[in-house]
């Protein structure tokens, strides 16, 4: 492995490693940790957002969150 990949393969698990902690902070600030829809939320959430940054993400979590909650 050359240095260019190495690089890349740190970025990449760097960036999976912000993504995860970034959702779990997220959901949990939602109060929807555990909801069973919550895969699904955010997988529309960053659907809809990361083009353009984790604030977007967050802007379509809280938008969607609201249809899961009572």
């Amino acid at each position: 492995m050359d240095m260019a990949q190495f690089l890349r393969q740190l970025n990449s698990q760097h960036y999976h490693t912000h993504t995860v902690k970034f959702f779990d902070d997220a959901l949990s600030v939602l109060g929807l940790t555990d909801h069973p829809k919550a895969a699904k939320l955010r997988q529309l959430a960053w659907e809809h957002g990361h083009a353009e940054g984790f604030h977007n993400v967050w802007f379509y979590l809280q938008e969607f969150s609201e249809l899961l909650k009572d």
